[in-house]
């Protein structure tokens, strides 16, 4: 076998009459599978690159490996405007294997930065007087900080928990909350990997868990720093969502408990199994995070936010705030010595996953339980 198949004879090959055309391709897809890696273990971008365009004329069903292979060639030919496009499929199609995830959002970010030094963008800036659609702003977003955001439109819905609720607490007074505006929230949980991009450093406990893993071991003030940073190249400007806010995402327009209903188990949930809610169980207590996306979705598509790590809101906390909390788009109390924490996590049980739980911690200090998703106002 040559060391790369031509396009004619590829084609000659698929087209012959005495050949099996399904066997004989993916014969030829396992060809050009090895060669691409050989090209890479031999740091061969010239070889790499032909190799990649005759496996694309074979099959769609390409690994995401291979587009990070393909793009860190490119960005090391200084062709900025070609690496970044295919970056950007390799994280789009490595939800499922992240081994190289960090090192794409490093080599992403350089060669934006490269390109726009000499003046040539992927995506040109819009002109001041022209606001970006919603869903255009959630895909620069994307592309700018590798994070899948959700659109969530404005609604009312009743915050608090109803006095039926099993477990529930007294600061919890239900009461009616209007949301006028729609905003975008982190469909998971910010994760190590998008940490390490930004930050330079993983300070994760669980650092052994993989990129795909919440960040914790963080502080209210660390997250501060985390979004000054990210808001500096990204389109949109990010924060940490309002109590209400989360709250609206969490229950994905349920009135039970959980946005899975009036139970929840450790099939749906992380969190401590042997503390299960009433009328369950004991399920599975597997004392640590689990990579984002690993459980079901509630309703709106949102992961994780029942469990695994708790997640830090913008509010201070104060016990009385519910009683005269504005009904439009409240923002909490002005100041005070903790910040909301919501979702339980994976070392609590059950109850404290509960839509309505809220929690609380100081903005200075860490935890291996604490983490947080970002929202922005579209």
């Amino acid at each position: 076998m040559p060391n790369f198949v031509t396009t004619l004879s590829l084609a000659l090959l698929i087209s012959s009459p005495t050949l099996d055309a399904n066997s004989e391709t993916n014969n030829l897809v396992t060809e050009q599978q090895k060669q691409i890696i050989e090209a890479k273990n031999h740091d061969d971008c010239t070889a790499l690159m032909t190799h990649m365009e005759a496996l694309e004329q074979l099959t769609k069903n390409i690994p995401s490996d291979f587009y990070f292979y393909q793009g860190s060639c490119l960005y090391k030919q200084f062709e900025y405007s070609k690496s970044l496009p295919i970056l950007e499929n390799y994280f789009i199609t490595a939800l499922a294997n992240d081994k190289y995830y960090n090192q794409a959002l490093s080599i992403f970010s350089s060669a934006e930065q490269k390109q726009k030094s000499s003046q040539q963008y992927l995506i040109p800036p819009p002109p001041s007087n022209i606001n970006l659609t919603s869903s255009n702003k959630l895909q620069q977003a994307k592309i700018q900080t590798g994070i899948d955001f959700i659109s969530v439109k404005a609604g009312c819905f009743i915050m608090g928990s109803p006095l039926s609720e099993h477990e529930r607490v007294d600061i919890e007074t239900p009461h009616k909350v209007c949301l006028t505006k729609a905003y975008a929230l982190g469909k998971y949980e910010i994760t190590q990997g998008q940490w390490e991009a930004v930050m330079g450093k993983n300070p994760s406990h669980f650092e052994k868990c993989g990129s795909r893993c919440p960040v914790e071991n963080i502080s209210w003030e660390d997250i501060q720093i985390f979004i000054d940073k990210i808001n500096k190249k990204s389109v949109m400007k990010f924060r940490l969502p309002t109590e209400a806010e989360w709250e609206y995402a969490a229950r994905a327009g349920t009135t039970t408990a959980f946005a899975f209903g009036d139970n929840i188990d450790t099939s749906q949930s992380n969190y401590d199994g042997d503390h299960p809610y009433t009328g369950k169980v004991v399920g599975l207590d597997r004392k640590k995070p689990v990579a984002v996306g690993s459980l079901p979705a509630n309703p709106w598509g949102f992961h994780e936010m029942h469990g695994n790590v708790w997640e830090f809101v913008s509010d201070w906390h104060n016990l009385d705030y519910y009683k005269h909390s504005p009904t439009n788009d409240p923002k909490g109390p002005k100041q005070g010595s903790f910040h909301i924490r919501r979702g339980g996590s994976w070392r609590f049980g059950a109850r404290f996953c509960r839509s309505a739980y809220r929690g609380r911690f100081r903005p200075d200090s860490t935890s291996t339980l604490l983490g947080f998703r970002l929202a922005a106002t579209l």
